[in-house]
């Protein structure tokens, strides 16, 4: 399956080189040292998964006028590092109305974070940059405090069935188009579940969802794709009443 790749111009060149400036002096005068894992997830020591983010606006959306060439790629680091380790420690909520078309229904979805970091950049760093084909790759570390060990073990301390879901967002959206992308895994993840356990339509179903693997992400044809999997607790299921 072929992926779509950003052009790599003259401006997206000079903001690789002042990215690993960037990079290098974050190894030199960081004071975090870095452990590699070989997992999402490095219980009692620290959080640690890929994430890559474009060097520039997609063509057709709205590129940024900044006076660095870095604040593009690490505004939307910074966007989305918080935003999926809140989704790999505390899991988003969610409400999801299914569509009816015999009772005029239209599906309805939303979805948020349980609970947010307290701060959103504290304890986050982006480690080893690696530049290609026009997007910054590298490794997003948050360090593990007990009080974050004991939120993720509630997940665990019961057996929730495992779910997956892939999801789209456009690409001109930037960080806002991958965050859709999420809700939209999340949200076909759900609505797959639900079409197996419940034999007649439910009027709302809520719950919320982990997610628990290093999340999948590319570009196709003009949309980030994500393919994400998650543990998913239904806390209610509400039928209708009457037809």
């Amino acid at each position: 399956m072929a992926k779509d790749s950003p052009p790599v111009t003259g401006s997206a060149a000079r903001r690789a080189a002042a990215v690993f400036l960037f990079f290098a002096a974050v190894a030199l005068f960081g004071d975090t040292p870095i452990q590699p894992a070989s997992g999402a997830w490095s219980a009692g020591d620290r959080l640690r998964f890929p994430l890559w983010v474009l060097l520039e606006s997609w063509p057709g959306g709205e590129d940024p006028v900044t006076d660095s060439l870095l604040q593009y790629p690490l505004s939307e680091l910074r966007s989305l590092a918080p935003f999926i380790i809140e989704g790999m420690i505390y899991g988003w909520q969610f409400s999801y109305t299914p569509y009816d078309r015999t009772r005029g229904v239209e599906e309805h979805f939303s979805c948020e974070p349980l609970a947010g970091l307290p701060n959103r950049n504290s304890g986050i760093s982006f480690t080893e940059p690696r530049i290609q084909e026009g997007r910054l790759f590298c490794w997003v570390e948050f360090t593990v405090t007990p009080q974050v060990e004991r939120q993720r073990s509630r997940w665990y301390s019961v057996v929730y069935p495992k779910v997956s879901g892939t999801g789209r967002g456009s690409v001109t959206d930037e960080a806002a188009g991958i965050k859709t992308a999420y809700s939209q895994a999340i949200l076909n993840a759900v609505r797959e579940y639900v079409r197996r356990i419940e034999k007649n339509k439910p009027k709302e179903i809520n719950g919320a969802v982990l997610l628990t693997e290093i999340p999948r992400l590319y570009i196709e044809s003009g949309k980030y794709v994500a393919k994400l999997e998650f543990i998913l607790n239904v806390t209610e299921v509400i039928p209708y009443r009457i037809f």
